[in-house]
């Protein structure tokens, strides 16, 4: 079933980078605190869930935040989701 998902990437402990945000397919309805997986070797753990506002029946998972060492590294991460999984990354600021 497809759940609209959001998190947040962080490019530092303090910065975050951007948001990501889409629709994805999971094969059980995601829980609080249970870990979904996205890729192969990336699981994230549910923080909350929602519904999303206009939309009937559709839930929003809220995923836990991912934070990187580095703006490059958020980046490359960003548009690998938005290439493999169709995903969209919205950027906060470009320095």
């Amino acid at each position: 079933m497809k759940y609209s998902i959001d998190f947040s990437i962080f490019d530092s402990p303090t910065h975050a980078y951007g948001n990501v945000t889409g629709e994805i397919d999971f094969p059980h309805t995601p829980e609080i605190g249970h870990r979904v997986v996205l890729l192969n070797d990336l699981e994230q753990r549910v923080a909350s869930l929602g519904a999303v506002q206009g939309v009937d029946g559709v839930l929003l998972v809220g995923l836990e935040d991912i934070v990187f060492d580095s703006r490059l590294e958020a980046a490359v991460f960003a548009k690998y989701m938005e290439s493999s999984l169709g995903l969209f990354c919205v950027v906060y600021d470009e320095f």
